[in-house]
């Protein structure tokens, strides 16, 4: 991947979350959690996070935290940026 495309993804997926986080406060919701694939997807930036991502958690504060497998945690940390942290978990 080139680094202007890598770029480009972290400030789509930090936008994202912004703009989720200000709905957040609106609606007066403690955090958001995601189960869709394509809503992991939309928000991550990653495919690898879409297919292999057991959920996203978006509190309004800190760092967004993706529950992914064990397997796929080292091809979605290479496409998810600083903005949101991985948490590989085995079932």
């Amino acid at each position: 991947m080139k680094a202007g495309k890598g770029l480009k993804r972290l400030k789509f997926t930090a936008e994202r979350i912004r703009r989720l986080r200000e709905t957040l406060g609106k609606l007066g919701l403690d955090a958001y959690l995601c189960f869709q694939p394509a809503n992991i997807r939309y928000l991550t930036g990653s495919q690898a996070a879409r297919e292999l991502a057991y959920c996203l958690l978006v509190p309004p504060k800190g760092k967004p935290l993706v529950f992914i497998s064990e397997m796929g945690w080292k091809q979605a940390a290479g496409e998810i940026g600083e903005p949101i942290g991985l948490k590989p978990v085995r079932l």
